[in-house]
């Protein structure tokens, strides 16, 4: 199982936010897209994200998954196929 172990940054107006991965991959997962689609949409969940201020809220729960304040979480593994990595860390976390 892949796991996240850090929000690196967060840009919220533009729907982004960059992780690490414990094996060291650095992947920029960007939701703009899909959170004004479902804000278009009218997806509860999915749409709150569109709030800049709500988007930034973004934490790793246990076990490295990132998620919002109304529950709305992303699958680690399902991440790091979905989005691009973008670099590898040096300081690789081994916990």
């Amino acid at each position: 199982m892949n796991r996240i172990v850090k929000i690196l940054d967060i840009k919220p107006t533009e729907y982004q936010f960059t992780v690490q991965y414990k094996e060291g991959q650095i992947v920029l997962i960007d939701l703009k897209e899909d959170v004004l689609a479902a804000k278009e949409n009218l997806n509860a969940r999915f749409g709150a994200l569109a709030e800049p201020e709500f988007f930034a809220q973004v934490q790793l729960m246990h076990p490295g998954v990132p998620v919002w304040p109304n529950e709305f979480d992303m699958c680690a593994d399902a991440i790091l196929r979905t989005y691009p990595t973008i670099g590898f860390a040096d300081n690789k976390q081994v916990a």
